[in-house]
């Protein structure tokens, strides 16, 4: 949906006062928090690894609305050694970063699937929130969102629910 569809379901200033930035906030669910976000008063920077014309194209929609999205290439895999994107202290971290999500065979655990999902949800995850440390307030919040495969097993996405959960095991030690 567009930004402007979005900004009637936030009030204006709810999240006035958040400087986020959102991991991976040039498509899916990035995009709509990035969105929602700044319909409801955030500052918000939008990460891309792949997809800047994505997230450039989401900073001009928030631009011409007179709202605050900022975009800044990153990869979790390799966090920039500067301090780009420039605009801290953040107040929150959304965690967003995900590799295209394909099924495997029932039955079958492929290990090279899940390594691939432990580099994105966990090893990237830790990385990030390491290069975030020095960019952000001491009692920064972060948003790490799960997946219903965690709770309710589904055998088609056996590595993806066990990485994320990986990940929500790290969300318990930050």
């Amino acid at each position: 949906k567009s930004l402007k569809e979005l900004s009637g379901l936030v009030r204006p200033n709810e999240f006035a006062g958040q400087h986020a930035i959102v991991i991976g906030g040039s498509r899916g669910l990035g995009e709509l928090l990035a969105k929602l976000l700044a319909a409801g008063g955030a500052r918000v920077t939008i990460t891309w690894r792949h997809g800047q014309s994505d997230a450039a194209a989401i900073a001009q929609e928030a631009a011409a609305l007179g709202l605050d999205i900022r975009v800044s290439e990153f990869d979790v895999a390799s966090p920039p050694s500067t301090d780009a994107p420039t605009e801290a202290p953040y107040t929150n971290l959304y965690y967003c970063a995900t590799p295209h999500i394909t099924a495997g065979a029932p039955g079958k655990f492929n290990a090279a699937v899940f390594a691939k999902f432990l580099e994105f949800y966990v090893s990237g995850f830790v990385r990030t929130i390491d290069w975030i440390a020095s960019r952000s307030v001491p009692d920064l919040r972060i948003w790490y969102p799960s997946s219903i495969f965690v709770e309710h097993a589904n055998p088609n996405f056996a590595e993806y629910a066990a990485a994320k959960s990986c990940g929500e095991t790290v969300c318990d030690l930050v």
